[in-house]
C-alpha cells in the first residue's frame, strides 16, 4: 500500500459474513393482519418489530414488504414493541410513513391507508 508517497505493508484478514436469517418472534397463528396487511411480532434483541406475515394483495405486499423485515419507526416515532407499533398505526389517519430494515438496508415507505 502507498500512503503519503511511502510504501507500507499492511496485514489484511479476509473472512466471510455468515448468511443468517433474522430471528423472528412468533405471534399467534390466528392473529389477523392489520390495516396494512401485516402481522408483526417482537424482534428478539433488535429494535423495532419483525414482520411475521404479509397478506397477499395488501398495501404492504404492494410496496414489497416481506416476512423477516423489521419495522423500526412509524411516522418517525421509534417502535420497540408490538404495542408501540399498534399505537402508532392507530394514530395514523390517511398516510403512514414506515422506516423498515430489509435485507440489511434501511428503507422508507410512505403509503395511503385504506379506509
Amino acid at each position: 500500500m502507498v500512503h503519503d508517497k511511502k510504501k507500507r505493508n499492511v496485514t489484511v484478514k479476509i473472512g466471510t459474513v455468515p448468511d443468517t436469517e433474522p430471528e423472528v418472534a412468533q405471534t399467534e397463528e390466528d392473529e389477523a393482519p392489520d390495516r396494512l396487511g401485516l402481522v408483526v411480532g417482537g424482534a428478539k434483541g433488535k429494535d423495532g418489530v419483525s414482520i411475521v406475515a404479509v397478506q397477499p394483495g395488501s398495501p404492504a405486499e404492494q410496496i414489497g414488504l416481506e416476512a423477516g423485515d423489521s419495522v423500526v419507526r412509524v411516522n418517525r416515532n421509534k417502535v420497540n414493541s408490538v404495542a408501540d407499533y399498534k399505537k402508532e398505526l392507530s394514530k395514523s389517519k390517511k398516510i403512514i410513513v414506515l422506516e423498515v430494515k430489509q435485507k440489511g438496508r434501511t428503507k422508507f415507505y410512505s403509503l395511503p391507508l385504506p379506509e
